[in-house]
């Protein structure tokens, strides 16, 4: 099946497929943000909704000084480990997939700086 204009261009994947992929006009989409000042945790979610799935399509996470530290990306209790230096976008090919019966989450941890986090996608 071929891309239609009525589908976002994030929706899309590899090999073509766009079978299981949503039109922009069933989707539904969202950034949670979060900032954590030193010896806490920067933490988004967004709640799950029943009979859909949500699609992590990016988590940009920074410190607002050179450092070093962890980004995990729960997505359908696979855990998603990243090393951030100083900052990090990560922008997915193919969108994470969050059943219906799970929230997607990303944390940051922040041991001596100010840490943000933003996690973009969408739910369909």
């Amino acid at each position: 099946m071929a891309l239609t204009e009525r589908r976002v261009s994030t929706f899309r994947t590899n090999d073509g497929d766009t079978s299981g992929l949503a039109t922009a006009t069933q989707a539904a989409e969202w950034t949670e943000t979060a900032t954590a000042a030193p010896g806490a945790i920067a933490s988004v979610s967004k709640a799950l909704v029943a009979g859909k799935a949500h699609y992590i399509t990016a988590v940009h996470a920074s410190f607002d000084a050179a450092h070093i530290d962890l980004l995990m990306i729960d997505a359908d209790g696979t855990i998603n480990r990243h090393q951030v230096h100083n900052q990090r976008s990560l922008v997915f090919e193919a969108p994470l997939k969050v059943t219906d019966a799970t929230a997607a989450v990303a944390s940051l941890n922040v041991t001596s700086f100010n840490g943000d986090i933003s996690m973009h996608g969408y739910t369909a």
